[in-house]
């Protein structure tokens, strides 16, 4: 369906909908896949106490980041509006559960790596170029985990898979690149600050998820097209 006047009502119920209640449906869907796998947590003895601070945060980070992209990403079809819906609500999912519990769900990642797949169908992206970056993204990160020895989880492997079929081999560089810098400058902050420890588990993937995000408007945004 087109983006056009005759139903641009309907797009701003959508919009409106994004920015006031994903969020929170977010927020729930984290804490029932947190139920359904407590196994894979790191703080398992977290679950049952209000977190009302980190609720907080996810909300309104979340409101604004739908606000921001939803805005400077026009969708030209209504499957690729809510494709981009999708995407800031997992890498938002994906930022909270990292930051929270160390981990990224399986549940997460295959439903953005599915949506990845839709995506390239909808905004009619090159096809082989997104599935070999996905698969190439994945590999990458499973070797840097070998070399590391664990020091990269495989929430991470899988996440970066995904992440690789939305935004192709240029987007993936980046949101890598910005990831590196962002999750290096708060690393180093924290040992500093001494409340981070050489060997202690770091969780890269949010911050891989925001230079997804940021690497999304990048690619996908007519304001850097130009």
């Amino acid at each position: 369906m087109l983006l056009t006047e005759s139903n641009s009502t309907l797009t701003m119920i959508i919009l409106a909908f994004a920015v006031m209640g994903l969020p929170q449906c977010g927020l729930l869907a984290i804490n029932y896949l947190y139920q359904k796998n407590q196994q894979a947590l790191t703080f398992p003895e977290k679950l049952g106490k209000k977190t009302p601070a980190r609720d907080m945060m996810y909300l309104v980070f979340g409101c604004f980041t739908y606000l921001g992209m939803l805005f400077i990403l026009p969708a030209s079809t209504m499957s690729i509006l809510l494709l981009q819906i999708l995407f800031v609500t997992l890498s938002l999912m994906v930022i909270c559960t990292d930051l929270d519990q160390q981990v990224i769900l399986d549940a997460v990642n295959l439903v953005l790596a599915i949506g990845g797949i839709l995506f390239i169908f909808a905004a009619g992206l090159p096809f082989m170029e997104h599935i070999l970056t996905g698969l190439g993204s994945g590999l990458a990160f499973l070797l840097l985990a070998i070399v590391t020895r664990g020091g990269i989880g495989g929430g991470d492997i899988k996440f970066m898979a995904a992440l690789g079929l939305w935004l192709g081999y240029s987007g993936i560089i980046n949101a890598f690149m910005i990831g590196a810098v962002l999750g290096g400058i708060v690393a180093l902050m924290l040992m500093i600050t001494k409340r981070l420890k050489r060997g202690d588990l770091f969780a890269y993937g949010a911050y891989y998820a925001i230079g997804g995000m940021i690497a999304f408007v990048i690619k996908f945004s007519p304001v850097f097209a130009q």
